[in-house]
Parts: C-alpha cells; structure tokens; sequence
C-alpha cells in the first residue's frame, strides 16, 4: 500500500488544449496542485491568494484559482493550486469529489463512487434509519465490520469507521465524530501527533 499516481490532462481556462501530467493522488489534500508553470504556461490565472497550512504545520500563502481538468475520461472544472517550480503534482480530495471518485490504494487505482444529496425540496427524513432513502447525504455504514478507505495520511492507510449513528445535520439525525483507526496498528508517532488517529 502506499501512494499511487494517475494521469491528470491539465487545460486552459477554456478547456480547448491540454497538457498531461503525472499526479500523485493525495485524498489528504483538499486541493489540486500544480507547478505554477504548467498553470500560467496554460493561461489559467490566479483569482484569489489563499494561505495553507503544510504537513509540518508551517502556513504558506499560494495563488488559487480554477480550470478545466481531464482524468479517467472526464472532463470537469476544479480548482488549482499555483505552487512551486519542481513540485509534485497533487491530486486532491476537492477535485476526486468533483469527478465522483475514491481512493483504493491498496490496488493504487480511483474508484467511481456514489454521491449522495438532499433536494432542496425534500423533506428531512424522521429517522437515521431512513435517512439513505431519502438521499441524505450519511456516510455511515450498518456493521461495524465494514469500512471504507478514507484518506492516505503519510503514507499510511487510515480506514474511516463509521457508526450507525453518524448521520448528516440536514436530515436530522444526530452527529457524531468519524473514528480514525489506522490499517496498520504500527502508525508513526508523526502520524499520532497530527491527530490522525
């Protein structure tokens, strides 16, 4: 298990022309991130000047903007990151979202997942129970014994364990906290500190 990376076609703001990249899919990033080069070499333009907090705690301050993105055949709008010259390329959790896919990084490959919403005009669900039916969003699961992959937090697996409780506020079901348990129970004391587990 590990960290795996994909093609990511990167666009002008248009989305008429296209350069590929080699992406590290990082569901621990929120954002997509790409060496400020390809960015402007494409013509996408900053928009907004954002600060980010880092893997070590450190705060930087990098552009932000949106442009066209092509990945598992795809084509869809996403927001960017405008970072350093030499910098890896990320694929983030916004911009996996976007596309409606998941991480199984035990096979390092995307997955298609389900998205799940409430209509504006649908009322809440009475109960937990129903709340799947009525397509509240509830990332929760009915056995303890199933899990689903969440994130990769340096490197290491971190299955997301969902109660039968855990349900979303607009459907008016209480809301309790996702348990973090590593896949591996030998999780670095880096890992630990950051609150992952």
């Amino acid at each position: 298990m590990g960290t795996f990376t994909v093609k990511l076609g990167v666009a002008d703001p248009q989305g008429r022309r296209y350069e590929e990249v080699e992406a590290m899919v990082d569901s621990g990033a929120a954002y997509t991130v790409l060496p400020a080069s390809i960015l402007e070499g494409l013509g996408v333009a900053p928009r907004d000047r954002r600060s980010f907090v880092l893997a070590d705690g450190r705060r930087v301050k990098r552009d932000f903007g949106h442009t066209w993105l092509r990945l598992d055949g795809r084509e869809d709008i996403s927001p960017v990151v405008f970072w350093d010259e030499g910098s890896t390329p990320l694929l983030g959790a916004v911009t996996l979202e976007i596309f409606g896919l998941g991480v199984d990084p035990v096979n390092g490959r995307l997955l298609p997942v389900e998205a799940f919403t409430l209509a504006a005009d649908s009322p809440a669900p009475a109960s937990p129970a129903t709340a799947g039916a009525a397509g509240c969003y509830s990332p929760r699961i009915d056995t303890p014994t199933k899990t689903r992959i969440s994130r990769i937090t340096n490197t290491t697996p971190i299955r997301l364990m969902h109660s039968p409780a855990m349900a979303s506020p607009l459907c008016g079901a209480p809301r309790r906290r996702a348990r973090l348990r590593p896949i591996d129970e030998n999780v670095s004391a880096r890992s630990q500190r950051m609150g992952a587990v």
